[in-house]
C-alpha cells in the first residue's frame, strides 16, 4: 500500500509488538528517505531589470531566428528567447543568510526619515528644549 519509490526505500515493515486491546494491529515501518538539501543561489532582481533593453533583445532575437511552426515548439522557443534576454539584462541578487525578503527601498527611506527625526528630538531634549512639533513628527514617521 505504498508508491513504488516509497516501497524501494523501505527498510523495515512489521507489526507493532504490543497490542492495545483493539482489533487493529499497529504497523511499524522504517524508510530511508533522503532529504533534498537545495542550495539557494542568486536570484534575478526583476524590479531592477532594464525592460526596454529586454524588449529590444527579444525583438532582435525574434527577427534573427524564425519561430517554429508547432504551438508547443513555438512556446518553448519563445520561452528560451525571453529567458535569454532577461538573464542578459537583469541583475542578480547577492543573497545573505540574514536578508529579510519583505524589506524594500521604501522601508529603508522611511527608516532613515524616522531616525533623523528621532535624533532631532533627542538633541532638543539634551539641550533642555522639548519641541512638541518635532516629537509629533517623529511619532508619525
Amino acid at each position: 500500500m505504498a508508491t513504488t519509490r516509497l516501497a524501494d526505500e523501505r527498510i523495515r515493515c512489521k507489526l507493532w509488538p504490543e497490542e492495545y486491546g483493539s482489533n487493529h494491529r499497529h504497523i511499524h515501518a522504517t524508510y530511508s528517505v533522503r532529504r533534498w538539501e537545495g542550495v539557494a543561489g542568486p536570484k534575478l532582481l526583476l524590479k531592477e531589470a532594464n525592460w526596454v533593453k529586454i524588449r529590444q533583445e527579444v525583438l532582435t532575437l525574434k527577427r534573427a531566428e524564425p519561430a517554429p511552426e508547432g504551438l508547443d515548439e513555438m512556446a518553448v522557443w519563445f520561452h528560451e528567447v525571453v529567458d535569454e534576454a532577461v538573464r542578459k539584462h537583469c541583475p542578480l541578487s547577492k543573497p545573505s543568510p540574514h536578508a529579510k525578503r519583505w524589506w524594500n527601498k521604501d522601508l529603508t527611506a522611511m527608516r532613515k526619515e524616522y531616525i533623523s527625526l528621532r535624533d532631532k528630538v533627542r538633541k532638543l531634549q539634551g539641550q533642555g528644549r522639548d519641541n512638541w512639533v518635532v516629537s509629533q513628527e517623529a511619532g508619525r514617521a
